[in-house]
């Protein structure tokens, strides 16, 4: 048999046929209203963004995080923000003491190396 009795399957290239070109959309007249006018049509007035976390309901309004919780009064609130301000504090102290305990094993550590490279040169030179 012949390569010309039986094409190869991968042999013919493919070859789409041309798309017909597209007419140009018409421009709806919604684009000519002024802006109040585009809001009452389209409708485009829309709630603001509503978060749900660990059970509290949050909404972000000018700018802001608000909670709307409804298991938590104010004052209950106002206690939660006061517990966290000072749990925050009393990290940050930790971390500030944890910081210097490891600037000054730092040093300490610098120290020591140093101790010894110098050793080391001494006994490099008394050896010479």
């Amino acid at each position: 048999t012949t390569t010309t009795d039986h094409p190869l399957p991968c042999t013919n290239k493919f070859k789409p046929r041309k798309s017909v070109p597209r007419k140009n959309p018409p421009i709806s007249s919604l684009y000519y209203l002024d802006y109040n006018h585009r809001l009452a049509e389209l409708g485009l007035e829309h709630e603001p963004t509503e978060l749900r976390f660990n059970g509290q309901r949050f909404t972000f309004r000018k700018g802001r995080w608000v909670s709307h919780s409804r298991d938590m009064d104010n004052s209950s609130q106002s206690d939660l923000v006061k517990n966290m301000r000072e749990r925050n504090r009393l990290l940050q102290e930790q971390n500030n003491i944890l910081t210097l305990k490891m600037e000054t094993l730092m040093d300490m550590l610098t120290e020591t190396t140093a101790n010894l490279w110098m050793f080391k040169c001494k006994k490099h030179h008394q050896e010479h």
